[in-house]
């Protein structure tokens, strides 16, 4: 595996951190399966079962996105709640296939692509944020997040981005995390020495433009429980020059925050075909 740019540029121990971090990181993604939506995990041994395995590789996945216009968040509020029936989630999943029909697509490896269009406008700031909207059942965490990480790990997509966090807000040690160091969780990644850590944030902090975070869930987690620094994070008023990619189901409390805080870019997560719906249906149904 190449050293990325930012591995590359540096010297000594900081060479050495950066090195395991960034190998941490891709084999993290590079070991991920998803669970289809609305299934158990696999409990047997895959040999003896009689169906598909309802874990499936991420090489078996794709992702379909498209821009979303600023009236489209409001619209898409109300959609069915998680715990809301199969017959609802189908109904949602092919309302949005529809909308795909005769929409602008996006692919995933241009999310944090600046175009020239007004679209892609920063507003006065140096970083990114991206909202990634889906409804309930689409998989926005299992085709878009997962997905994206493998993909930038083997080299496809996002070359300028160095080190890519993938984080789930609905854990309270990412939510309520006070600075950079307790938001990347450097432990889980073997970093168990104070000054270790220290050093990573430090070089992390002068090379904001050349790393993504990927807050996942923010629908999930009520937002007076983040911490200061998480919010600022969200909002774009704390590690300015980070590229940061935010999902989401539709919430009223999202929608505030967008019209508030503006996103340079908002996307949504597409729906089924009427394959996969099939699919889908008979791996929950069975």
């Amino acid at each position: 595996m190449a050293d990325s740019k930012l591995v590359y540029s540096l010297h000594g121990e900081r060479r050495a951190l950066l090195k395991r971090l960034d190998k941490s990181l891709k084999d993290s993604f590079e070991k991920e399966t998803v669970q289809l939506p609305g299934t158990k995990p696999d409990v047997e041994p895959k040999a003896e079962k009689p169906y598909p395995s309802k874990e499936v590789s991420l090489d078996n996945i794709y992702v379909k996105l498209r821009i979303l216009v600023k009236s489209e968040l409001k619209r898409r509020v109300g959609a069915p709640a998680a715990q809301g029936s199969i017959s609802e989630m189908m109904r949602f999943a092919h309302a949005l296939s529809e909308d795909a029909k005769s929409a602008r697509n996006l692919e995933l490896g241009d999310i944090l692509k600046l175009a020239s269009d007004e679209r892609f406008r920063l507003l006065k700031k140096k970083g990114v944020r991206v909202l990634a909207l889906a409804g309930a059942g689409v998989g926005k965490t299992m085709s878009f997040l997962k997905k994206a990480g493998l993909e930038w790990a083997r080299g496809k997509i996002w070359n300028d981005m160095d080190l890519v966090f993938a984080l789930p807000l609905r854990q309270p040690s990412v939510h309520s995390a006070n600075d950079l160091e307790g938001l990347l969780a450097l432990k889980d990644h073997g970093f168990h020495r104070r000054e270790e850590r220290e050093e990573i944030c430090d070089c992390i902090s002068k090379n904001l433009s050349r790393v993504c975070l990927v807050l996942d869930g923010l629908d999930e987690v009520d937002l007076s429980k983040c911490s200061d620094f998480v919010l600022k994070v969200i909002k774009g008023k704390a590690l300015d020059g980070i590229r940061l990619i935010v999902t989401s189901r539709p919430s009223i409390p999202v929608m505030e925050l967008a019209q508030k805080d503006p996103f340079n870019q908002q996307v949504e997560v597409l729906g089924f075909s009427e394959a996969e719906l099939a699919c889908y249906v008979g791996k929950v149904l069975s």
